[in-house]
């Protein structure tokens, strides 16, 4: 959850029920103190969750991944568009690719940066590492995806996905 961080710069603030971090202006930053990325962490995919309502001072913007300091060693950008409504959370990828493998716990800053005033609401993130390919021929549950769009979700029972509406298809 982005409300878990270390440090924060900036008019950021944690939303009145805890769920995510509002008022994303361009240039806040939120610090988290010792991630831990194991053994040799060299690539992967930032995935951001967030909703933006395209107004007169919020329209999206871009987050950087950074390691050590606001400034410091970029991983990945993730673009953040407009979503609908502040309340319609989207799940945003951008990919991380190191020149050299980090290993162990590191800080890692969120800095974001706007098109406008605000960036949107941020509600959460996440670094995944590539462990290995899928076979194009291996059977895959729906239930596995890496990110969704929409109001597409999981059934309750866990046994596939529904409210997969036409445009979701393509």
């Amino acid at each position: 959850m982005a409300t878990e961080y270390n440090e924060k710069s900036g008019r950021i603030v944690e939303s009145g029920d805890g769920s995510c971090m509002e008022y994303v202006e361009d240039g806040n930053w939120l610090k988290f103190s010792e991630l831990d990325f194991g053994e040799n962490f060299q690539e992967g995919t930032v995935l951001v969750e967030a909703a933006v309502e395209e107004s007169g001072n919020c329209n999206g913007g871009t987050v950087e991944v950074r390691r050590g300091s606001p400034d410091g060693d970029l991983m990945g950008t993730v673009t953040i568009a407009p979503t609908g409504t502040w309340s319609d959370y989207v799940q945003f990828e951008g990919k991380i690719g190191l020149q050299q493998p980090i290993s162990g716990d590191q800080d890692i800053y969120l800095v974001f940066h706007s098109n406008l005033v605000f960036l949107g609401n941020v509600r959460s993130f996440c670094v995944c590492q590539y462990h290995r390919r899928r076979s194009a021929y291996e059977t895959i549950s729906a239930t596995e995806y890496s990110i969704k769009s929409g109001r597409i979700t999981e059934h309750a029972d866990g046994s596939c996905m529904e409210y997969v509406e036409k445009w979701q298809l393509a």
